[in-house]
């Protein structure tokens, strides 16, 4: 076995800096790092600032990836004729329909309304806000109640029910024909 290192013997690999060479380049290091910084700084002090609003434009632009994905899944997907089982435009009735998103139940009563398809839904467990959503438009916020309670009339033939969970994913019903 062979015995520890003396003192005067060094332990670093054969090749390795002295002491002396490594707080040399340390400062060297160092000094072009101050150099570098100094540089930057000069220059962000000629830049113009950012435009007013870029934050927000900026936080808008985020959600893009998410919209664009939902407007492409929106087109392909086939939606689930509510008119073709009975609804109340032959009936009077007003048509029930259940979904179940991971763990979010949503039931819709679907009916005539004032403006055209009166939506009538709760989502359980309860969240604050729905979004309206379809193939050819934007998601329209409905409020909720304490309940989950929502209600808008839609002028929307085919539409979506989507939906922020508590876990802040976004869920949303299949496309309804209405």
């Amino acid at each position: 076995m062979k015995p520890p290192p003396s003192h005067s013997e060094s332990t670093d690999p054969p090749g390795s800096p002295e002491p002396s060479e490594e707080v040399a380049d340390d400062s060297e290091r160092e000094r072009q790092d101050q150099a570098t910084l100094g540089r930057l700084s000069a220059a962000l002090d000629q830049a113009d600032p950012p435009p007013e609003g870029l934050d927000d434009i900026a936080m808008r632009a985020l959600t893009w990836d998410v919209e664009l994905g939902h407007l492409a899944s929106a087109i392909d997907e086939e939606p689930v004729l509510v008119r073709d089982r009975g609804t109340s435009q032959s009936s009077g009735q007003p048509l029930q329909e259940s979904f179940q998103v991971d763990d979010y139940a949503i039931d819709l009563t679907i009916e005539s309304g004032q403006v055209g398809v009166l939506l009538r839904g709760i989502v359980t467990p309860r969240v604050e806000q729905v979004f309206l959503t379809g193939p050819s438009f934007g998601p329209q916020p409905v409020n909720c109640d304490e309940f989950g309670r929502f209600e808008a009339d839609v002028e929307l033939s085919t539409v979506a029910v989507e939906f922020v969970g508590s876990d802040d994913l976004a869920r949303r019903t299949p496309l309804l024909d209405l």
